[in-house]
């Protein structure tokens, strides 16, 4: 009788037990719940420790002085004119000091009778982070060109950090007639300058991504057209998981490192590249915002060659190249991985294609930088701040110096004052540039 009890108690009490408790009260569950809540405590725990100790070990970055950016209407921002900084990484020390008209450069008064004058325009890769002023390779090409004689010569560097292709061109519509250029050299960086072209319409700025200022866009026909963006008017521009990324300190340790490396090119958050300005420049296929930021990238070295190439004497591109570019264990870990789609090469190749088409000289350092990488193990760029160093500034300025010494003008043009702009009014270069047109719509584009 008492096991036929006990045996009734059990079977109503499960009934009732099963009855009124949801799924998490069972036993089971509970045990999985616990174990799953403590897993992800531990890796809470565990990624929060990893941070903690990654900030207390990465290096130090310093900078004394007072040079900062200001705000500009039509470029968004510009160096604090009469500025200086002393910037220190576990890299570099590097002193900048810009002058009355916001260059990294030697005031331009000290200029004003110099009989060649040479404007070169870019990023920070010409600016240049990471070596002192007289490192940067502007400033080593006039040493090399013109032996430190401002009578001779100069070469003005005119670069701003964070600036992309139309930047360039705009900043230097904005100088022009007070610098008075003969030559004009764009120091372009494979690291951004395709990659940092995508108007608010199709993402947003990649640098300044909350100034205000104009910027070049394509119309539906392909023609290129100039306005201004309106940041607080428009939709909050989505940032890529690198910005987020940036922020912590174990990513900024590990960016540099061979998984790092390897997963820029096998992990995409977002649909997005973890590496996308070399991702644009290396794909063998362009289709979608790829095939719009070379299209565009085009079309503004097309308006800059129609604004100002009868008034100069060179016009001429200068590759800079970026780590997996250079370095046979940065390609091999990353982009050389997949051969099927991306070429080591073809973005060059693009590129003097485009300066072939526009009439603008081209000068490739990328094969100096694998010679000398290859000869004897050095970098020429700074394996963590990816900048070049002052190796990589000296080979940079000697393949524009050969190049300038191999082209029909001579090093010394007629004198020309810097207070009499319109003395270059009429005067047309060697019939090269001053033959090209100004391009229309496109009939095949590849947008």
């Amino acid at each position: 009788m008492s096991g036929r009890i006990y045996l009734r108690r059990v079977t109503v009490r499960t009934h009732h037990y099963t009855a009124a408790c949801p799924w998490f009260c069972r036993p089971m569950m509970r045990r999985i719940l616990a174990i799953t809540t403590l897993i992800l405590i531990s890796i809470i725990f565990a990624a929060a420790s990893a941070e903690f100790i990654a900030r207390l070990f990465e290096p130090e970055h310093t900078k004394q002085g007072d040079f900062y950016n200001i705000p500009h209407e039509t470029v968004g921002w510009i160096p604090k004119p009469n500025s200086e900084a002393v910037v220190e990484t576990s890299e570099f020390v590097a002193h900048y000091a810009v002058n009355e008209n916001a260059m990294n450069d030697d005031p331009i008064d000290r200029y004003k009778h110099s009989r060649r004058r040479i404007i070169a325009i870019g990023d920070s890769h010409t600016f240049a982070l990471g070596v002192d002023m007289s490192q940067a390779w502007p400033n080593v090409l006039e040493n090399l060109l013109f032996a430190e004689d401002s009578a001779v010569g100069t070469v003005f560097n005119l670069a701003v950090i964070g600036y992309n292709l139309g930047q360039y061109y705009d900043w230097l519509k904005l100088n022009e007639d007070r610098l008075s250029p003969d030559t004009i050299i764009i120091g372009f960086s494979m690291a951004t300058d395709l990659y940092d072209l995508i108007p608010p319409r199709k993402g947003g700025f990649v640098y300044g991504r909350d100034t205000d200022r104009y910027y070049y866009d394509l119309a539906d026909d392909g023609t290129l057209y100039h306005t201004r963006s309106n940041v607080a008017g428009t939709r909050k521009q989505t940032a890529d998981i690198r910005s987020y990324l940036n922020h912590l300190a174990l990513y900024r340790l590990a960016k540099r490192s061979k998984l790092a490396y390897w997963l820029s090119v096998r992990v995409s958050p977002q649909g997005r590249s973890l590496w996308p300005g070399l991702d644009t420049a290396l794909k063998k296929t362009l289709v979608g915002d790829d095939a719009y930021r070379w299209e565009l990238a085009e079309r503004i070295l097309a308006a800059l060659v129609h604004d100002v190439g009868q008034r100069v004497d060179h016009i001429i591109l200068v590759v800079i190249p970026y780590l997996a570019q250079v370095y046979d264990e940065v390609w091999e870990t990353s982009f050389g991985g997949f051969p099927d789609r991306y070429d080591r090469w073809i973005g060059n190749d693009r590129l003097r294609e485009i300066c072939k088409r526009l009439g603008i000289e081209f000068v490739d350092t990328t094969p100096e930088f694998i010679r000398r990488n290859r000869g004897n193990g050095e970098w020429l760029h700074y394996r963590y701040d990816g900048h070049p160093n002052a190796l990589g500034h000296e080979v940079i300025a000697s393949a524009i110096a050969r190049h300038l010494a191999s082209t029909a003008s001579p090093l010394t043009m007629p004198e020309k004052s810097l207070s009499a702009p319109n003395e270059r009014e009429g005067q047309s270069s060697n019939g090269r540039l001053a033959s090209i047109a100004k391009l229309g719509p496109r009939t095949s584009g590849s947008r």
